[in-house]
């Protein structure tokens, strides 16, 4: 998970988008795949894929890169402190509350 985040703050200082989101997508699949509730994944792949293509029209597009980035280093943080309560919170309550 650590390695896919480095990449994706690398994608953002180099303006790659498209890379960006493969490798946002590729670091949701790593708990997103321990469901085996594929009507829910499609649905929350087909949100995702509809939340970046309109992504990319707008200016603030690298802000938001970012502070995905900086919010995958605090969830990285909590799963390995081991502290699955406030992942889960965190997951809930910021990651995945668009907020901006």
């Amino acid at each position: 998970m650590k390695a896919i985040n480095e990449e994706m703050l690398l994608q953002v200082t180099e303006q790659a988008y498209y890379r960006y989101f493969d490798l946002n997508t590729s670091f949701h699949h790593v708990y997103l795949n321990l469901s085996d509730n594929t009507m829910l994944l499609d649905q929350l792949n087909i949100l995702r894929q509809r939340l970046f293509d309109f992504g990319t029209k707008g200016e603030w597009i690298k802000k938001v890169q970012v502070l995905n980035y900086q919010e995958h280093l605090k969830l990285i943080e909590l799963i390995e402190a081991g502290n699955a309560g406030m992942a889960h919170d965190f997951i809930r309550d910021v990651h995945c509350a668009v907020n901006w």
